[in-house]
């Protein structure tokens, strides 16, 4: 249904304006928060250039998913389980994405593990 109801996120030009002001938008403040410690512009200009490309991506993942009738989580916890938890210096690099829910509502038994968690240990 929210396909629908959404613009064609790939297609429709005021979309794509609105997205591309907002990466904009983003990579300005990440710049401008991070220009102190530019040690080599061509280093800081191919940093830039990732980043547009990651927050592209994640702005074409993110439309996809909400054009999906499945329910997703992310976590961004450690689990109980896990020998790490107790310890502070941990830090979750990416969070496991998970699909909780299939096309017709029903909660899965268990939930399907799209993107496994991944930490760190921070070095003291």
């Amino acid at each position: 249904m929210t396909t629908y109801l959404n613009p064609d996120s790939k297609n429709d030009p005021e979309t794509i304006a609105a997205r591309d002001e907002a990466i904009a938008n983003i990579m300005q403040r990440f710049s401008d928060a991070f220009r102190p410690w530019e040690t080599n512009p061509s280093d800081a200009m191919l940093a830039r250039e990732h980043l547009a490309e990651l927050l592209g991506s994640s702005a074409n993942i993110a439309a996809l998913l909400f054009s999906q009738a499945s329910t997703f989580e992310c976590h961004w916890g450690q689990q109980a389980s896990d020998d790490t938890a107790a310890d502070r210096r941990v830090l979750v690099v990416t969070p496991e994405f998970a699909k909780v829910a299939d096309e017709h509502a029903n909660v899965l038994e268990k939930p399907q593990i799209l993107v496994a968690a991944r930490w760190e240990r921070v070095s003291s």
